[in-house]
This record gives structure tokens, C-alpha cells and sequence, in this order.
């Protein structure tokens, strides 16, 4: 996925940015960290 140049929270309109990918593709990333990976990783 690559390293953000924006940490997440960075406030309206810059809120994650993979240089060289689509916002499409960092969007949908974001969606499957949200949906997926996060919950794992509260449950321990």
C-alpha cells in the first residue's frame, strides 16, 4: 500500500494521500483497513 504523506486525521480534504495511486484505490484500501484489518487488530 505504500506510506502516507498525510497521516490519517489530518483534517477535511487532505486526509490520506499514497503518492502516485489513484484516490479511487487509496479510498478503496482505506474501506478494506476499515472494514477489515482494524477490528482484528482491536480483538487482540
Amino acid at each position: 500500500m505504500g506510506s502516507p504523506s498525510v497521516g490519517l486525521g489530518a483534517g477535511a480534504g487532505g486526509l490520506t494521500r499514497w503518492p502516485g495511486m489513484p484516490q479511487s484505490l487509496v479510498l478503496d484500501e482505506l474501506h478494506m483497513l476499515a472494514e477489515e484489518v482494524f477490528p482484528k487488530v482491536r480483538q487482540g
